[in-house]
């Protein structure tokens, strides 16, 4: 992590732990990393990068049905 944005990082973290946005989990399979973007105005907003969950996640043999055959 960049030392000069740990501080905006760490602020924006114990803004979401204290909302229970997010919360912390000794073990997982799917961990979501945390990826900061840095705002127009200067703020830090921390977004999930979801490849990895993407990957770990049970693909679904059946889609959605086509619209067209749903009007039918």
């Amino acid at each position: 992590m960049n030392l000069a944005l740990e501080a905006m990082i760490r602020n924006e973290l114990d803004k979401m732990l204290a909302t229970h946005i997010i919360f912390p989990v000794k073990y997982s399979e799917w961990v979501g990393n945390l990826v900061p973007v840095r705002k127009k105005n200067g703020d830090m907003r921390l977004c999930v990068d979801f490849q990895a969950l993407n990957k770990s996640s049970v693909k679904d043999n059946f889609p959605f049905p086509n619209m067209e055959l749903i009007l039918q």
